[in-house]
């Protein structure tokens, strides 16, 4: 029973983390923290599901590749975080899926953002379609970067709905 509450939980988090990287560029270390907890519940409850050695080198490689790519100033701290307790979360069986999906949504978001800062048009109708986005991101050019966790959210829940399944939670 607690199995499919932990899989409501984690896409609850990731959702609310995607929307404070979205208001603020910040996504707490509460939510990456609680993440990690509901990992360790996951294990403690259900240790057939986790292959706790392949997937702690996992999340290591996801954070030695996001540290590299935080000093690069690719990305930011929260967005590192997340990633590598996501690819905990996922293992190697579903962490390909989420990785994935992930790169093509930032990829996606990236070139939008390129579009959308060169392009008078879109930015006026971005002005008149999202007007609190306007306000935030483009009027005031307070951001120059795009919100990753929406990228993150876009790999997490087809890879939560993959690995779901594959336990026969759904």
């Amino acid at each position: 029973m607690i199995l499919p509450a932990t899989f409501g939980y984690v896409a609850l988090l990731v959702a609310y983390a995607t929307w404070t990287d979205i208001r603020r560029r910040i996504i707490p270390n509460a939510i990456v923290l609680t993440l990690l907890g509901i990992f360790a519940l996951r294990w403690a409850v259900m240790p057939a599901s986790v292959d706790i050695v392949p997937d702690l080198a996992l999340a290591a490689a996801a954070f030695a590749f996001g540290y590299l790519s935080w000093h690069l100033r690719a990305v930011g701290a929260g967005d590192v975080k997340l990633i590598s307790v996501l690819a905990l979360w996922f293992g190697l069986a579903h962490a390909p899926l989420f990785l994935i999906v992930m790169a093509l949504a930032g990829g996606a978001m990236s070139l939008s953002y390129i579009v959308v800062r060169s392009s008078p048009a879109a930015q006026y109708l971005i002005s008149k379609v999202f007007p609190s986005i306007w306000e935030l991101d483009w009027k005031s050019n307070a951001y120059t970067r795009t919100p990753y966790a929406v990228a993150i959210c876009a790999g997490t829940f087809p890879a939560l709905f993959q690995q779901a399944a594959a336990l026969g939670v759904i």
